[in-house]
């Protein structure tokens, strides 16, 4: 039997996914796009936001071996993209 939490079971996998983050979402994709991604990010917010959903979707982008597509998304099928989730 899986012990994962719905949570994380159901947790937004690409940034097109997320909901009701739209501005930061489109603010972090374009920044991803551009290849100027701030050396730090701070994501706060009220519980259950999506801090660290958008932290692990980034982080993959970041360090997606793999290629991005025209969204920004990672490929969530390589070795890195697989051990983030």
């Amino acid at each position: 039997m899986n012990n994962l939490s719905l949570a994380n079971k159901y947790r937004p996998r690409k940034f097109e996914d997320v909901l009701g983050q739209e501005p930061t979402v489109k603010a972090l994709v374009g920044k991803i796009k551009e290849g100027r991604l701030p050396r730090t990010s701070l994501f706060c917010g009220a519980h259950g936001s999506g801090k660290t959903t958008l932290a692990r979707i980034v982080a993959k982008a970041i360090n997606c071996e793999g290629l991005l597509d025209e969204n920004g998304n990672p490929c969530c099928k390589c070795e890195s993209c697989q051990q983030i989730d």
